[in-house]
């Protein structure tokens, strides 16, 4: 599948731009908090999903079903936007996750225009297309962690689609993210998941249609987050996960979210976040 822009998005103007993209105003968040994990769902999150949707595929993105396999986690390669493509969600992010105190961020003044920049440089955007039949290759269908600090999905696809959660097989033990396996095991944690990406990237091997995982010699799923059509769920980029396609999803319907992943600023509030993290789970230094 490849994708590129197709048209010069300077032909639109910022108020047809806004109309498609136009935010519900009153938005009702539910938390859901387990013994060891968390996550958040935003539902009805755009006034018209269908013409939002619509607008990325008929001017960003072109889909070649029959090319070559490409080796990123995700089905296909990311489709990533400009500087300050869906600022407003952005915008919106930011509020929900400050407002609801997800992570401690400083304060902001959203008008000043350069904390708008830094704002836009955080969330890092981009489309994951996919379809049932897609081939995939160097076992990219098995889970993977994020670079950023929360990873949140903005679906657009209207049938059996998500996120599937794991928990790596560390010898006798289960553990959830990268955050938990560096905490309690140090280097050795490293060097074991460098070993096991390594053997995985080697693995030329082809499987023609996506492959879900429930459990295997190294991953076990716990959870699946819901990917319902125009909601927004929200989890911490160091968990393990991997996309979600049933048997629901039409042949010939793309799997189409909108992530917006966002990423410290500074190596300080980074760290900030990451001790937030061991706090919060208290995840203990095995000896």
């Amino acid at each position: 599948m490849t994708k590129y822009f197709i048209k010069d998005l300077n032909i639109f103007t910022s108020e047809e731009y806004n109309h498609i993209f136009a935010i519900n105003p009153e938005l009702t968040p539910l938390h859901y908090k387990f013994k060891d994990f968390e996550y958040w769902i935003i539902r009805d999150v755009l006034v018209r999903p269908e013409e939002a949707n619509k607008f990325i595929l008929d001017n960003y993105a072109v889909i070649e079903r029959e090319s070559e396999n490409n080796i990123s986690h995700h089905p296909n390669k990311q489709l990533v936007y400009p500087q300050f493509s869906f600022y407003k969600i952005k915008e919106f992010l930011m509020r929900f996750v400050n407002d609801n105190k997800i992570l401690e961020l400083p304060n902001i003044d959203y008008r000043d225009q350069q904390i708008r920049i830094k704002i836009d440089d955080s969330w890092v955007t981009y489309s994951n297309l996919a379809y049932k039949n897609v081939k995939i290759k160097n076992r990219n269908h098995e889970p993977h962690t994020d670079e950023f600090t929360l990873g949140c999905n903005l679906f657009l696809t209207q049938n059996g689609v998500g996120t599937s959660l794991f928990k790596k097989k560390y010898y006798d033990e289960l553990i959830i993210s990268d955050i938990e396996g560096f905490n309690k095991y140090g280097q050795d944690y490293i060097d074991y998941m460098g070993k096991y990406y390594r053997d995985r990237n080697k693995d030329d091997s082809i499987i023609n249609g996506w492959a879900n995982i429930e459990e295997d010699d190294n991953w076990k799923r716990y959870h699946i987050i819901p990917g319902e059509f125009n909601t927004i769920s929200m989890y911490r980029g160091s968990y393990f996960h991997s996309p979600f396609i049933s048997d629901d999803l039409e042949v010939n319907e793309i799997r189409h979210n909108l992530v917006f992943g966002y990423c410290s600023p500074t190596s300080e509030e980074e760290e900030q976040h990451y001790n937030d993290e061991v706090k919060k789970w208290n995840y203990k230094k095995k000896t």
